[in-house]
């Protein structure tokens, strides 16, 4: 029951969202912050902080900077589901990265595989896209880089986070139980 409210809950703040913007493609705001400090920021805090925030175990995530991150900040090894995040991603973008990563896992719950998840999605960036716009949902002030899955559909399609990507993303996290939005 709990969570069938809590389900209806993030549905009906999204759709809210969702009939305030404006017509057409939905596109994000979200950019790097130039000059962001990081003198106030500590990564060991922040990673484990926002696995703490998904209801994720430490121990079951890697921080790891081997040749198989093939150039990226964290992903998930499709072969066996193990997250891995980048040691020298800026402090600032740990939260950003790890929340997407976390949101990855998610999908290949619900699908079973990153294959089957790049078919229920439609392509592959529209994976990245439920990822990345899901993000937004949970983490208040996302740094996204510049070669943001946003910005790529933006560029290549004319648009960014659509209502599916956000809808999506949204059941993905209210699916999850362990989840704990701000301190809930």
């Amino acid at each position: 029951m709990r969570r069938s409210l809590a389900l209806a809950v993030v549905f009906a703040l999204v759709l809210v969202v969702a009939a305030a913007a404006p017509p057409g493609p939905a596109s994000s705001t979200t950019t790097p912050i130039p000059g962001r400090a990081e003198e106030h920021c500590d990564w060991d805090q922040t990673y484990h902080a926002t696995l703490a925030m998904l209801g994720e175990d430490w121990r079951d995530w890697v921080v790891w900077g081997g040749s198989n991150m093939d150039g990226y900040s964290g992903r998930v090894d499709p072969a066996t589901g193990v997250p891995m995040i980048h040691p020298d991603i800026p402090c600032s973008y740990v939260e950003t990265v790890v929340v997407h990563e976390w949101l990855h896992l998610r999908q290949l719950d619900r699908y079973g595989s990153w294959e089957a998840t790049q078919q229920a999605s439609g392509t592959r960036l529209d994976a990245e896209m439920v990822a990345e716009c899901g993000t937004e949902l949970i983490v208040a002030d996302p740094v996204i880089s510049r070669r943001s899955y946003v910005e790529e559909s933006e560029r290549t399609r004319g648009y960014g986070c659509t209502s599916w990507h956000v809808l999506e993303a949204a059941s993905l996290i209210a699916e999850n139980e362990r989840y704990t939005a701000a301190g809930s």
